[in-house]
């Protein structure tokens, strides 16, 4: 792991919890979650995709692995 110097503020709570949860974060690494799982892991103030975005971006950037959030939410057809 990056020495947690150089992560971003915002994300210094994030990326222990991740690892917790899934392990190291090495280059070509895929987390697949619900959006309502992840929050029990990474909370934000809502649950949306958006919410999640710039670290979805930090951890493909950074490290090379793809989060990959969806919503549990059905559609009624």
């Amino acid at each position: 792991m990056p020495d947690s110097n150089f992560i971003p503020r915002r994300y210094r709570a994030d990326i222990p919890a991740i690892e917790a949860e899934y392990g190291e974060l090495i280059d070509g690494k895929i987390i697949s979650s619900s959006i309502q799982d992840f929050s029990k892991i990474c909370p934000r103030d809502y649950l949306k995709i958006q919410a999640y975005q710039g670290l979805i971006n930090y951890l493909r950037n950074r490290y090379g692995v793809v989060l990959s959030l969806h919503s549990q939410k059905t559609k009624n057809e």
